[in-house]
């Protein structure tokens, strides 16, 4: 994990997807080189597109305040005792709209 402010900080890993079959180069489909930096390109094109259609959607996506949880306002132990029966790690939206 890289320091917050360092310069690896902002750093994403790419998949070169069928990387495996370069290994043994295939001389039908051209230089070996060529062939690992089309992959390459193709990939990291692909998650430019991406996070271009990320912030996008960032931009245009509706706000939404949601409200502070407390004893006066509601009863909120159910909810807390979903929350706590599933380990943090798997949490994700359906999951928390569920415990709602």
């Amino acid at each position: 994990k890289a320091a917050l402010g360092s310069e690896l900080a902002d750093c994403t890993i790419c998949t070169v997807r069928e990387v495996e079959t370069m290994a043994f180069p295939d001389e039908t489909k051209g230089d070996p080189f060529t062939q690992l930096q089309t992959a390459m390109l193709d990939s990291l094109s692909a998650e430019v597109a991406s996070r271009i259609a990320y912030r996008n959607w960032m931009q245009t996506a509706q706000r939404v305040a949601i409200p502070d949880i407390t004893v006066e306002k509601g009863e909120c132990r159910l909810y807390h005792q979903l929350m706590s029966a599933v380990d943090p790690s798997h949490h994700d939206v359906p999951f928390f709209l569920h415990c709602l």
